[in-house]
């Protein structure tokens, strides 16, 4: 069985999306999962041992470009993928899976996706955690009621990156980080990280009373919305 996920833009939702890999691979073990996400993923992609292979997204957060969709989604077609799940919520992440013609394509409704999606599954908010929506797309629509089907939260696959000691090395340097001190990493979602700005200042007060190092995360994507 062959897997194409379409992924999301952001760091934190990159990271959490590989609970619905981990259950995929649960579900299906023999099953190769390939991720079409920005190139700035690939890092967080290759450190998740359940994805085959990472495809570059050639467009960035926002633009359309039909035309590079179609191109993208018709050079797709020769992998043969049997199931695409589309993790963004906006038409246009979907295109391409139904430009590559695969058979079954999963999804949360979103900006009314219907026709894009043949699975679209309606009743996201029924899930309370972000964890939960992924881990949710792996199993039938019909058992998929809400928060609690998919039973305890800590039973859920979290996500575990694999840690490569010589990276690893290259960002303590990078970022000046001392490992005798705890660090604590904010990954906060972009409209948040907007709306409260002042609440995450006070936060880093804290956690710098508390003798715990915060830094925060974010790709490029979000650095200029910030800004």
């Amino acid at each position: 069985m062959k897997i194409l996920v379409i992924g999301p833009s952001w760091v934190g939702d990159m990271v959490m999306s590989q609970g619905l890999y981990i259950e995929l691979t649960k579900l299906y073990p023999s099953a190769s999962i390939d991720v079409l996400a920005p190139a700035w993923c690939k890092p967080i992609l290759e450190r998740m041992p359940q994805i085959n292979k990472a495809i570059e997204m050639p467009l960035g957060h926002g633009q359309f470009d039909l035309k590079t969709r179609y191109r993208l989604g018709k050079a797709l077609r020769s992998e043969g993928y049997d199931f695409a799940f589309t993790l963004p919520n906006s038409a246009k992440s979907a295109l391409i899976p139904w430009f590559a013609k695969v058979p079954k394509r999963v999804g949360w409704k979103g900006e009314m996706r219907f026709g894009l999606l043949n699975d679209i599954r309606t009743n996201k908010k029924a899930f309370q955690y972000m964890l939960e929506r992924y881990v949710a797309l792996a199993h039938p629509k019909s058992s998929m009621t809400g928060s609690g089907c998919l039973g305890e939260l800590s039973k859920l696959p979290y996500p575990s990156l694999d840690v490569y000691k010589e990276t690893q090395q290259e960002a303590l340097e990078a970022f000046n980080l001392n490992l005798e001190r705890p660090v604590l990493g904010l990954c906060q979602e972009q409209s948040l990280a907007q709306r409260n700005v002042g609440l995450i200042i006070i936060l880093h007060l804290l956690l710098m009373l508390r003798s715990k190092r915060a830094t925060r995360f974010g790709c490029l994507a979000q650095q200029r919305t910030e800004k």
